[in-house]
């Protein structure tokens, strides 16, 4: 995998000039993509409806994942095994770990950092 060097540049970036979509019955707003970073990682901020998520299991094969619960509650599958994330909690998920999750509680926001910059 080419990787590059992060670009030497600061910025500020926030969901009030950031992106937003649709997909999955998920509000996606990518905060910090990877272009900005050199491909280094994304951050995004995720807004779900209680029994959404990624539902059925996957994998990442080129990315790490790591999930910070800013509210709500979520309950993560990685290899098998469940683990329910609550406010103030972050999942890791390795790249090539089959895992998915489903939102447990009301409307949840939480943010996802993907490294590598790309899914």
């Amino acid at each position: 995998m080419d990787r590059q060097m992060p670009p030497n540049v600061s910025f500020l970036s926030g969901r009030d000039t950031a992106p937003a979509y649709w997909m999955y019955n998920i509000l996606w707003v990518p905060l910090i993509e990877g272009h900005q970073t050199g491909g280094s990682f994304s951050v995004i901020e995720q807004w779900m409806r209680k029994d959404s998520g990624a539902l059925v299991p996957h994998v990442h094969n080129f990315c790490d994942e790591w999930f910070y619960m800013i509210d709500g509650t979520i309950e993560f599958t990685v290899s098998g095994e469940k683990l329910p994330a609550k406010a103030g909690e972050n999942v890791w998920v390795a790249r090539g770990t089959v895992h998915s999750f489903v939102v447990t509680s009301g409307c949840v926001p939480c943010a996802e950092r993907l490294h590598a910059g790309r899914l």
